[in-house]
């Protein structure tokens, strides 16, 4: 005898009328989240904020005036905002994929519930009623028509470019701009042009920029960098191999360095170098490698574009984690706020500058790197 509500309805019931509208809202969310990628990615192409042509504007006016600073800092603002735009729209693109991928799982497995929920054990008895045809054709022309809006998603995404739009294609913006008065742009086999005249300027950035760059058998006679100039490999020998701080077991000499910091010493013609700081200082020092007296110490302040408030950083990194590096006639030093500085070798500034703060929760502690006449900063 066949149950009388063996086949009710449960299309009517709130638990398949709950799932049912999650699956419905989970669908129109996905689909409204692959139009808003689509539509973020065709902006990007279409206004290319990185090749504006603002931008490449003021870099020709740049080419006929050099010396204007005041364009030059109008190029690095413009520069800084169209960078800050393509990324926006790089993390969009990221998150909006999370989001439409977390829809879709949500959509499916909905659909898939509401399918098993209306599901019905077989009857006890031949007469099994027919499936309904219609039902079962309407259901299928929604799943194709939905699967064909995702797919055709999809394939508009990956057909749009994803490569990055920073390579200029005449070269990047560095090898575009023309460089700052009082820059050396000649080759080094070559003269410097003689227009326009050199001012008689003995400012140390200048003196020491014409400072040659220590020649690779002078590197190995020191320790210019964090890994030395064969990348952890010493040729020293007779060095101690076992340190005592209390007994004093293969220690020479001690100082105490006036600001605390996690970085390593460099070494260069009998001088080392290192870094200290906290919140509101910042120092390097230059010790005796023979007696460790400290032989000058300077404070990096006042940089332009500094940041007025210090950064959050770990307790086991600080505000001075990254070791110095050297050329033989400058030290480089870089700081947790992103403070670059650079002195010579007697502690006369040369020049320094921010490179922006890190957006990094455990504090900044990379190394500089320099190859030749350029310096590496490991920075994000």
């Amino acid at each position: 005898m066949r149950v009388v509500d063996y086949q009710k309805d449960t299309s009517t019931n709130l638990p398949y009328q709950l799932i049912r509208g999650v699956g419905m809202v989970a669908g129109v969310f996905s689909l409204v989240v692959c139009i808003l990628i689509i539509a973020n990615n065709l902006s990007v192409k279409k206004t290319d904020p990185i090749h504006s042509p603002a931008l490449q504007r003021l870099i020709e006016e740049l080419k006929t005036n050099p010396k204007d600073e005041s364009l030059r800092e109008e190029i690095r603002d413009l520069d800084m905002i169209a960078r800050r735009a393509f990324f926006s729209a790089q993390r969009f693109n990221r998150t909006g994929i999370y989001l439409l991928v977390g829809g879709l799982v949500v959509m499916i497995v909905c659909f898939k519930t509401m399918e098993a929920y209306k599901s019905l054990p077989p009857y006890p008895d031949s007469s099994d009623p027919k499936d309904d045809l219609v039902e079962n054709a309407t259901w299928a022309r929604k799943a194709v028509m939905a699967v064909g809006l995702m797919l055709v998603g999809f394939a508009l995404m990956i057909a749009l470019p994803w490569e990055s739009t920073l390579d200029l294609p005449e070269g990047d913006l560095t090898q575009s701009l023309p460089p700052a008065p009082g820059e050396d742009t000649a080759p080094k086999s070559e003269p410097a042009a003689p227009e326009p005249a050199a001012p008689p300027a003995p400012a140390p950035k200048t003196a020491v920029a014409a400072a040659p760059i220590a020649i690779p058998e002078e590197r190995l006679k020191n320790w210019p960098s964090l890994f030395g100039p064969q990348s952890r490999i010493s040729t020293a020998t007779g060095l101690p191999a076992a340190w005592d701080g209390a007994s004093g077991e293969g220690i020479k000499w001690k100082t105490a360095v006036p600001l605390p910091g996690f970085s390593s010493p460099i070494f260069w013609n009998g001088k080392l170098f290192v870094t200290g700081g906290d919140e509101n200082t910042h120092e390097v020092y230059c010790l005796d490698a023979e007696s460790g007296a400290i032989i000058w110490q300077k404070k990096v302040e006042n940089v332009p574009g500094a940041p007025t408030t210090p950064p959050d950083v770990s307790p086991d990194t600080g505000f001075a984690s990254g070791t110095m590096v050297t050329d033989g006639a400058r030290v480089f030093a870089i700081f947790a706020n992103g403070d670059l500085a650079a002195f010579d070798l007697d502690g006369n500034p040369v020049w320094a500058k921010s490179v922006g703060t890190p957006n990094n929760p455990y504090g900044y502690a990379s190394s500089l790197a320099i190859h030749e006449d350029i310096v590496i900063v490991q920075f994000d």
